[in-house]
């Protein structure tokens, strides 16, 4: 007799009835602890979105299926984030003009940010989102209003930290630990990657160089580097944080990059036009290798790594 047991909330574990009482296993993207009676959820995984839905990727030796978490609601998800401390995941609602969050399983599904007034969604267009595990925070940048914001977890606005008259801020990384935000300008004919202080202040531009569309980026602390891919230059570099050893990692055959994301050795990328997930080592840019491919629509990546490794 095989029957499903349900753990911690998930339906992570299969047990197996035998003659000497019962043989249990686990789901897959879940591991059997050594106690042989629970399952856990993975801690290392990439998160991807398409359109409609948001699918995790375990990399281990059993070459785990991808899993399309039982999210519901999804319409046009533009980017996505993950808080590790509570086990979220957050991602922007580009029908809706909100940014929402959810558990893997689909449960306590909550919207983090939302206008003022519902009546009045379209004043707020989120574009890209990024969370600060420490301060409990979400920073989003608006394309409608061309501003950086910050809200509490909790939903609680804060309010604008970045404005200026001609800034058209769009993809946004968090760099909690040292205290500054990475972001894309995307000035007309003056395409940017800028940092600045948490608050706004301490602003300064890292490139106005060899940029027509950057639209994504990264940091990696224990590299102290910054990755970004440029849709129009088809191009992935890379370089340390205050700007300096600017290097290209990759720019043969890329189409149509839409986000990028570090786990681990690896930078991943998602091409949107060739359906794939690739990678290569994030430090030399070699053995390239293709991950995933035939993923329609794809729009956003994100890589969960075990805070202890």
């Amino acid at each position: 007799t095989l029957f499903r047991s349900m753990q911690n909330g998930h339906w992570g574990q299969l047990c197996l009835a035998t003659p000497s009482g019962f043989r249990c296993g686990c789901a897959s993207h879940y591991t059997l602890d050594a106690n042989k009676r629970n399952c856990s959820s993975p801690t290392s995984f990439l998160l991807f979105s398409q359109k409609t839905a948001i699918s995790r990727m375990v990399l281990d030796e059993q070459q785990s299926p991808d899993m399309i978490l039982p999210i519901h609601g999804l319409r046009i998800v533009k980017a996505i984030d993950y808080d590790p401390l509570d086990k979220l995941i957050y991602w922007v609602d580009g029908r809706q003009n909100v940014i929402k969050r959810a558990k893997d399983d689909g449960t306590q599904p909550f919207v983090a940010v939302a206008p003022p007034n519902q009546s009045q969604s379209t004043e707020k267009q989120p574009h890209d989102l990024s969370i600060d595990i420490y301060s409990r925070t979400v920073y989003w940048t608006c394309e409608l209003t061309n501003t950086i914001n910050v809200n509490r977890l909790n939903k609680e606005a804060i309010g604008v930290v970045l404005r200026g008259e001609h800034d058209k801020p769009r993809a946004i990384a968090v760099n909690a630990e040292r205290g500054y935000m990475y972001f894309t300008n995307m000035q007309e004919r003056s395409p940017k990657i800028e940092r600045a202080a948490l608050d706004g202040t301490e602003r300064e531009v890292v490139f106005n160089t060899g940029l027509i569309r950057p639209v994504a980026l990264v940091i990696d602390n224990k590299l102290g580097k910054l990755f970004w891919v440029d849709a129009d230059l088809k191009r992935i570099e890379s370089s340390d944080l205050s700007g300096a050893n600017r290097v290209t990692l990759e720019d043969s055959n890329i189409l149509q990059p839409m986000g990028l994301t570090v786990l681990g050795d690896y930078l991943y990328w998602i091409d949107r036009q060739q359906q794939m997930i690739e990678r290569v080592e994030k430090t030399s840019g070699n053995r390239r290798t293709r991950i995933q491919g035939r993923i329609a629509h794809l729009t956003g990546i994100h890589a969960v790594e075990d805070r202890k490794s």
